[in-house]
């Protein structure tokens, strides 16, 4: 199925980094499964309603969208409802989703609700010196402006994710499995927020907060590179000795054409020497 919206926005503070002992929502809602989960909702998305987002479908078309089984949807809308990111308006108790013998009823109908919403209000975007900024129109440019710091969001190019379900990336198969390099891309757009839109976080670190094998992210990011959905640069680290990265993600299918026609030779650079064995990214 399709999205019927092009992009969404969720909060930034979804993947705050949070005190021992305590999780994020990322990490309430299952991680990446949970995260794409959410994602597969606004295949479903109804308009017009109380909820400004609101969806009625199944277990059973989830299961069909996502690849996860009926039983670990199941557990991952629990656990969305749980985190106070959803709620199943027609579902009051969750055993009525399950038969006699405990199997899931993945045929009944859903309506759930995103409850986590950020809160933003359209304005003049402005420059640092407080100027309304114009497009090539001469028209101000509108912006989605959070209304409090726990509103700031990050944009989700849903195009995006269909681009990468276009083509086979590291540990994917024939567009499913994209889960890992959803979740990836929305903790570097979230970092992606500056001037220069780049994120030099260590692999390590994007590991840790993402849940994901070190080794694997490694091989994610050479994929990303290879299909040019992100831009990977070595710099000369300014104060400790050695190299880093520097990572350029591409933030929506509607850019990504003039991302490749501008990144390409770079992207072909690295890939042609993490190939050869001469690169290793961190």
């Amino acid at each position: 199925m399709n999205y019927v919206v092009g992009y969404v926005k969720i909060k930034s503070n979804w993947f705050d980094i949070v005190g021992r002992g305590s999780k994020n929502v990322y990490e309430k809602i299952g991680k990446y499964e949970g995260l794409n989960l959410y994602f597969q909702l606004y295949k479903f998305k109804l308009f017009n309603q109380e909820y400004a987002d609101m969806f009625i479908t199944s277990i059973s078309l989830l299961r069909k969208e996502t690849g996860y089984s009926s039983m670990r949807i199941f557990g991952l809308l629990k656990s969305m409802k749980s985190a106070k990111v959803i709620k199943v308006s027609n579902v009051s108790r969750w055993e009525y989703l399950l038969d006699e013998n405990g199997n899931v009823k993945d045929k009944e109908v859903l309506i759930i609700c995103a409850c986590d919403l950020p809160c933003t209000e359209r304005k003049e975007k402005l420059d640092v010196n407080g100027n309304v900024v114009l497009d090539g129109d001469g028209h101000a440019i509108i912006i989605d402006k959070p209304i409090t710091k726990d509103d700031y969001f990050i944009p989700v190019s849903l195009g995006m994710i269909d681009k990468y379900k276009s083509v086979d990336m590291y540990g994917t198969s024939n567009g499913k499995k994209v889960d890992k390099y959803v979740a990836m891309y929305c903790l570097i757009m979230k970092w992606s927020n500056n001037l220069e839109s780049k994120v030099n976080m260590r692999i390590e670190k994007i590991a840790d907060i993402l849940g994901i094998d070190k080794d694997y992210l490694h091989k994610m990011v050479y994929s990303m590179n290879r299909y040019y959905f992100m831009l990977s640069t070595r710099r000369v680290r300014k104060v400790a000795k050695g190299y880093m990265f520097e990572h350029f993600i591409c933030k929506s299918d509607v850019k990504y054409n003039t991302f490749v026609e501008v990144n390409k030779d770079k992207c072909d650079k690295l890939v042609s020497r993490y190939d050869s064995g001469k690169v290793k990214l961190g």
